[in-house]
């Protein structure tokens, strides 16, 4: 309907201009105009999407930042990051290892000369020290105040049992960056259907 109407309206507006211009004149009023609306309307198309474009660049980078992080992530816990493992028994702590498999489903704690602990990301939960429930255990107050924000606990739950693992990263970043890693991949490993 509205097509027909613009139709028959601009041959009206032609023919009653007819009386004013002649034929040739009227056809090149008509071809500047339509250049001119053309460029007026690009310019104004322009002006907007710059706008749009700076506007949703932040959001692009705050979707692409944790996707680098994660990866970043993953590459270094493939190969394996040293840490400091925490023994719930002896209070005491040791340097070892985490590694990951390259599926990114598996974790591996090892200490030097300890123990290997490997589980599914499926059934571990990470807690920060201090919002662990473990805070209060003997070995984890004697690292002292400031070391808790960067101890990591790590409760596996199995169809046996539940064992809990602590590790001590670097600083306060790392452990932040291990605990929200974690997450993300926890749930990547429940949306990815197994492997046989």
């Amino acid at each position: 309907m509205k097509q027909a109407f613009c139709t028959f309206g601009g041959l009206y507006v032609f023919i009653a201009l007819l009386q004013y211009f002649d034929f040739v004149t009227l056809v090149m009023l008509s071809v500047v105009g339509f250049i001119l609306f053309r460029h007026i309307q690009n310019t104004i198309q322009v002006m907007y999407s710059t706008k749009d474009s700076s506007e949703d660049e932040p959001a692009e980078q705050t979707t692409r930042k944790p996707k680098t992080k994660v990866k970043k992530f993953s590459k270094q816990a493939v190969l394996g990051v040293p840490v400091q493992v925490i023994s719930l028994d002896s209070s005491s702590k040791a340097s070892g290892t985490y590694t990951m498999d390259k599926s990114l489903r598996r974790l591996t704690i090892q200490a030097t000369g300890g123990g290997k602990h490997t589980f599914l990301l499926a059934q571990a939960t990470c807690f920060r020290g201090d919002e662990s429930s473990l805070s209060t255990h003997q070995a984890v107050k004697s690292l002292g105040d400031k070391a808790l924000v960067c101890v990591v606990h790590i409760q596996v739950s199995d169809e046996k049992a539940k064992t809990d693992h602590l590790i001590l990263l670097a600083d306060t970043l790392e452990a932040d960056t291990f605990l929200t890693c974690m997450k993300v991949l926890k749930l990547y490993g429940q949306t990815v259907s197994p492997r046989p």
